[in-house]
């Protein structure tokens, strides 16, 4: 976001800041994406040598656990730390 906000800066233009943060967000998710393969591909074969049969890998398990961080920090930040907005606030 940083760089998009700098591209915004440098030519003024605000389409050109969002078009660079959503194609550095999609390089980022692509390049960890790889990565996380790889990682995967490598706790298998790591896993099988070791001796157990292991089928699948541990790459849902690390997207269901940061889901279920993300949820439980927004959920933290939402109802402790910023709160409920004026219209939830306010009783009749």
């Amino acid at each position: 976001m940083w760089v998009g906000s700098q591209v915004e800066y440098q030519t003024g233009a605000v389409t050109a800041g969002i078009a660079t943060i959503m194609l550095g967000t999609l390089a980022s998710l692509m390049l960890t994406m790889v990565l996380a393969k790889k990682v995967d591909h490598w706790w298998k074969l790591t896993r099988r040598a070791g001796g157990h049969h292991q089928e699948r890998g541990a790459l849902e398990r690390i997207f269901v656990l940061a889901i279920g961080v993300a949820l439980v920090v927004s959920a933290f930040w939402f109802f402790i730390v910023q709160g409920p907005g004026p219209s939830l606030a306010q009783s009749n």
